[in-house]
């Protein structure tokens, strides 16, 4: 890895924050020398921070992480973590808990002690990364992993470190021709980043009308279990967003795959259990209205499911405009629900119900 250099005019030397306690810097000397990795939380994100790498000046975002036991340290954003946001997205990182190794002391020109006979300096700068923790914690991770009587086989706990809805993905709707579903949640386990794609973390990114934004944020407590774990090359995406990742080498990380949805019953199992129960009524999101083909509806417990749903009291009672606008939950009541045809597909009707 290339050290970061300072000048007397470089931004880490006029405003970064210094360590000079004798304790800090013995922790900062100690973990140097273990090499591991420790937790910190991000502080502050500075925009286009220009600094010296190797022989040449250079100017990426900086992140000032405070480590769990109290040492002050930046990470510059080509360091800053192989799932980390685009360029413009960056101060979201603000808050999140990160893991982190420290591999640099900078001394503050200007700061030699005058009281000790030997050369020193009296206060620095410190430098982590966390590429170097993420690959790390991976690697253990997957070594864990291959051991199939393992406990990271089980049932895991983790925290939402971020939820991925790309731009195009608000365009369409789950199962719409020509559509790659590449949503995802991003969770952290122990300084592990896990991957759980949209439609292995619930039933409910099937919906035509419920949104992931809305059924997950970060920092909810979430239980999954891991899937595979993989070394494997960066990503086109990963290259585009970090700056210290040239086009002609090749870089790996450890890809983690997660999956929480066998906590739910899904959409199949749920129309059974209602076929079986003898149900006469349940809830419904009303997923579209056209003048000429009626009102449709997705069950609320069957995401992705949808059902025709007719007027009731001879065509009277209707849900109303602001309702279809909004895809409201409304009750209904069942008039039939056949199981599946041969072609995959559920028939049904449903008749809305006016409940006030």
């Amino acid at each position: 890895m290339k050290e970061t250099q300072t000048q007397p005019e470089d931004w880490l030397q006029i405003f970064a924050k210094r360590e000079s306690r004798e304790d800090i810097l013995q922790k900062v000397v100690e973990h140097q020398a273990t090499e591991d990795w420790l937790y910190g939380t991000v502080q502050s994100v500075f925009e286009d921070v220009t600094f010296r790498l190797g022989t040449r000046f250079v100017t990426q975002h900086m992140l000032e992480i405070l480590t769990d036991d109290g040492i002050t340290c930046y990470v510059r954003q080509g360091q800053a973590g192989f799932m980390q946001p685009n360029d413009s997205a960056f101060v979201t990182m603000i808050g999140e808990r990160v893991p982190i190794k420290i591999y640099q002391r900078i001394p503050i020109q200007g700061s030699k002690k005058t009281d000790i006979a030997h050369e020193d300096y009296g206060e620095f700068v410190i430098i982590g990364e966390i590429n170097g923790a993420e690959y790390t914690i991976g690697e253990a991770f997957a070594k864990e992993f291959s051991n199939k009587n393992s406990n990271v086989h089980k049932e895991l706990r983790g925290v939402v470190k971020s939820v991925f809805v790309p731009k195009r993905a608000k365009r369409a709707f789950y199962g719409s021709s020509n559509y790659v579903d590449y949503r995802r949640v991003v969770v952290d386990y122990n300084g592990l980043t896990v991957v759980i794609p949209a439609t292995e973390f619930t039933y409910k990114a099937q919906s035509r009308v419920q949104k992931l934004e809305n059924l997950v944020k970060r920092g909810d407590i979430v239980y999954f279990k891991v899937t595979d774990v993989t070394r494997v090359p960066v990503t086109s995406e990963m290259r585009y967003r970090n700056p210290d990742m040239s086009p002609d080498k090749e870089y790996y990380y450890y890809a983690v795959v997660g999956t929480a949805k066998y906590r739910e019953l899904s959409p199949e199992m749920a129309i059974t259990r209602l076929l079986a129960s003898g149900a006469k009524a349940t809830q419904a999101y009303i997923a579209n209205y056209d003048v000429n083909s009626g009102y449709f509806v997705e069950l609320m417990d069957a995401p992705g499911i949808i059902f025709k749903m007719v007027p009731s009291g001879k065509g009277k009672i209707r849900p109303s405009e602001m309702d279809c606008k909004n895809h409201a939950l409304v009750p209904v009541k069942i008039k039939f629900v056949d199981e599946k045809d041969s072609k995959g597909f559920y028939k049904g009707k449903v008749e809305y119900i006016r409940t006030a």
